[in-house]
């Protein structure tokens, strides 16, 4: 629909775009605040583990990516497989917050 958006996914162009980062959990047909740039600190560990599939949230100066297996989903392994996209988003400062620096996908 006008002016929303879905949770991106990196295993093909058509959903491999990332705008930012939801400050907010929203329901499916809600408005979420998105942070496009800069350090986005989550509240907890927890947090960061379920958006980013880590275990005690990020390892600092480790780059972070979109994931091709799970919709919405960040990961430290960059998607290698042929076809896929990859999508750079930043890097972990803490173990609490990203530098966002979100950068067109590339196709592997």
């Amino acid at each position: 629909a006008a002016g929303s958006c879905d949770k991106a996914k990196g295993d093909s162009a058509a959903t491999s775009t990332v705008i930012g980062l939801a400050q907010n959990a929203a329901a499916t047909t809600a408005a979420a605040q998105v942070q496009l740039t800069g350090d986005f600190t989550f509240p907890s560990t927890a947090a960061v583990d379920a958006v980013f599939g880590t275990s005690g949230g990020f390892v600092d100066g480790t780059a972070y990516y979109l994931s091709a297996a799970t919709s919405g989903l960040g990961t430290a392994t960059a998607p290698d497989a042929t076809g896929n996209e990859c999508t750079y988003m930043g890097v972990a400062m803490s173990s609490l917050i990203i530098k966002l620096n979100i950068q067109p996908p590339v196709t592997v």
